[in-house]
């Protein structure tokens, strides 16, 4: 157990393995990578991005403002330095390639200090076959930058509760910054803030000195982004509208699609193990204060989201990523050689990998993640051609009315059109001149049930391809 305790120093051979791994990650990946976006999410705050950096003002009433005013900033000042904004998706995308394979050095050097050398090379060989990390490593969005932060803010604060001098203080400080891009990039990082003191408890390390660290590393960063939210938009909406818009509920548990994203997000053979790991270790007086780490990173983003009907895979991502290492050490201290032990590994990922169907979906993924690639990108190209659709109809004035796809109609016509104007309001809605000269305006309308329909509305002719919707016009 000491040797866990020791200080990060790597071997120069472990050093050479974890760079190639790094670069190995970023080449399959990119090889791998989505061409376009990856959710309607990932529009909606390229078009936030771009009607701020279009009108000088961040006026779209949205809750993206407060949970990811860093990440909308940078997409603003990337379109201020004249990067065209057709190739923000490849920009966003790109990014979580390059990000998503560095993420592993501190990943792993944390999980060192943690479990040992060889636990923290099985989980992060494991968690990097998990359908929620392999998604945020091909097309862009704000939660794996965030957790990049916060694996290297809790690399930080693992070395610093162990030290006395001025290094340990650098390392508080840097964890503290750190904390606080994490949170600016997405604010539901914070749920898993709970690690922090975990950490300290199985490392043993509960001094007031580290317990005050630990509440500057989780209050300091709510307050700066809470603040930096205010200051980009004084029309954030409160956080009692965005729950009466997501509430909790029982239903989602009951709602057995809801319920199969916890266990889509790693695989069923990855979640099998992880339960049988949970078993294992609770009968374990020796170990559970490792148990007690899982429950305090784990269990928060697990309650909430898995509380809100329309919880996401990539809502998971941070959280499942102690309970696949959770997993590994369980491998390893079953398989006790190195041949047995590369062979269970080898057997679990397979099993889990052929243990599903293909799908395109990104919410409750498939753990065939190198084949669904193919879907997903199929998926893109289908919503391409309906924008392509909406465009050709000759009326001047256009709702598209629908749920999830509305961002990609939209966008296609944007990255299409000659030029454009976005107009007021919480909805995007824009006048498009299109490049053969014709003048549009295009508006969306979200419904809530699918099961619906909409209309007629005076001087607009109402638009939708999603099954289950009717449209009624004049």
């Amino acid at each position: 157990m000491t040797s866990r305790m020791q200080a990060v120093s790597l071997r120069r051979r472990e050093w050479a393995i974890l760079l190639c791994c790094s670069c190995l990650s970023i080449v399959v990946h990119g090889l791998f990578v989505i061409d376009g976006f990856g959710e309607p999410d990932a529009i909606r705050l390229v078009l936030q991005g771009l009607d701020w950096h279009e009108t000088g003002q961040n006026r779209l009433v949205t809750y993206t403002s407060r949970t990811s005013p860093i990440y909308l900033g940078f997409l603003k000042l990337v379109l201020d330095y004249g990067y065209p904004f057709q190739q923000l998706g490849k920009l966003m995308n790109w990014g979580n390639v390059i990000v998503g394979g560095l993420t592993l050095i501190p990943l792993y050097m944390f999980w060192r200090l943690i479990v040992g050398v060889r636990s923290a090379a099985t989980g992060t060989l494991l968690y990097s076959f998990a359908p929620t990390f392999w998604l945020a490593n091909i097309y862009g969005m704000p939660h794996l930058p965030s957790f990049t932060c916060f694996v290297l803010s809790l690399l930080l604060f693992t070395i610093g509760s162990s030290r006395r001098d001025k290094l340990g203080i650098k390392c508080f400080l840097g964890a503290v910054l750190l904390a606080i891009l994490s949170v600016g990039l997405k604010a539901d990082i914070i749920l898993c803030f709970g690690a922090f003191a975990g950490v300290m408890i199985y490392r043993e390390r509960f001094t007031g000195r580290n317990v005050l660290w630990v509440l500057m590393i989780v209050f300091v960063p709510l307050i700066v982004t809470l603040f930096h939210a205010r200051l980009i938009s004084q029309a954030v909406p409160s956080v009692g509208e965005w729950s009466e818009r997501f509430p909790f509920t029982l239903k989602a548990i009951q709602n057995k699609s809801n319920l199969m994203v916890l266990c889509k997000s790693s695989g069923k053979f990855f979640s099998l193990g992880i339960a049988f790991s949970l078993a294992y270790y609770l009968f374990r007086a020796k170990q559970r204060r490792f148990i007690f780490l899982v429950m305090l990173w784990a269990m928060p983003p697990i309650l909430f989201w898995g509380l809100k009907e329309g919880n996401s895979a990539r809502h998971m991502m941070a959280g499942y990523c102690v309970l696949l290492y959770l997993l590994s050490f369980a491998l390893v201290d079953v398989f006790k050689t190195r041949r047995s032990l590369f062979l269970a590994v080898g057997v679990l990922i397979t099993l889990n990998y052929f243990s599903d169907e293909v799908t395109q979906s990104t919410v409750s993924p498939s753990s065939r993640i190198f084949a669904s690639v193919r879907e997903m990108n199929r998926g893109i190209d289908d919503l391409e051609e309906k924008s392509r659709e909406l465009e050709a109809l000759p009326y001047e004035r256009k709702v598209i009315v629908g749920t999830w796809s509305n961002p990609y109609i939209i966008w296609g016509a944007l990255a299409r059109s000659h030029s454009f104007d976005s107009m007021p309001g919480s909805r995007p809605d824009y006048s498009i001149e299109t490049r053969s000269g014709q003048r549009q305006r295009i508006k969306t309308h979200y419904v809530n049930d699918i099961s619906t329909s909409v209309g007629p509305e005076t001087g607009w002719h109402l638009w939708a391809f999603e099954r289950g919707i009717t449209v009624v016009n004049e």
